[in-house]
């Protein structure tokens, strides 16, 4: 994807590219309901659309960056109930 710089926050919180980073909110702890886009690999193998599952994290996908791996060869099969990834 070219992203030569591309760092994780929580390792690298100074870097230029945070690719990942901390979310405005904390997931830790949560449950939520997650979409998941249809005909992927991981829809088969939920055998469903839609999941349930727990988060311990707070971090993800920097949304500068969100365009990009839509539009490169990376899969983003799962959103959140904002559509976040």
């Amino acid at each position: 994807m070219g992203i030569a710089e591309a760092e994780h926050e929580e390792s690298a919180p100074t870097a230029s590219a945070l690719v990942i980073s901390r979310l405005a909110c904390s997931l830790a702890g949560t449950t939520q309901t997650i979409t998941l886009r249809p005909g992927s690999l991981a829809q088969r193998l939920y055998g469903q659309a839609t999941v349930t599952e727990g988060f311990s994290c707070n971090y993800g996908l920097n949304p500068h960056y969100r365009a990009q791996f839509q539009n490169s060869e990376l899969s983003m099969v799962g959103t959140d109930e904002d559509g976040e990834v």
